[in-house]
């Protein structure tokens, strides 16, 4: 990974952190096979500080998201932020499974020890995993995206 492509900037007004854009895109619909050595577009996603300070900037990243599955909420082609390594209940996160990258909507029953995955388009059904699923990794909860009509 080339850290003068990763870094995250903020602008000479300070509102905004710019966030890098992985090559990586978030499977909204049958997957999309995840390269877990991460490589940078060389475009930055801005991000408004009112968010961006929330968080660990150095574990922001940004990614695209790829399909129709989380219709009408996000959109194909859309930019999303996500924070690598955060966890914090129910909400739209990046995951992985067996080797594909998705992007989707978490329900996490912690006394169940379950994780439901659901797109929010209702041609896709939900699907409900143990929390210890083998090959089941959640990447980072979504917490900025920018939708494009």
């Amino acid at each position: 990974m080339d850290n003068q492509e990763n870094k995250v900037h903020a602008n000479s007004e300070c509102t905004t952190l710019l966030i890098p854009m992985t090559n990586m895109k978030l499977s909204a619909g049958h997957g999309w096979d995840w390269d877990s050595d991460e490589s940078f577009t060389g475009e930055l996603l801005p991000v408004p500080m009112k968010i961006a300070r929330r968080f660990d900037g150095n574990k922001l990243i940004a990614a695209t998201v790829k399909g129709d599955s989380m219709e009408p909420t996000l959109h194909d082609g859309e930019p999303v932020a996500y924070v690598r390594e955060f966890e914090n209940g129910d909400g739209i996160y990046a995951l992985a499974i067996l080797d594909e990258v998705y992007i989707k909507r978490l329900s996490i029953d912690r006394l169940k020890r379950e994780i439901t995955i659901i797109s929010d388009n209702p041609k896709y059904p939900a699907k409900t995993y143990p929390m210890d699923q083998e090959g089941l990794q959640v990447l980072g909860k979504v917490v900025f995206w920018i939708h494009v009509e």
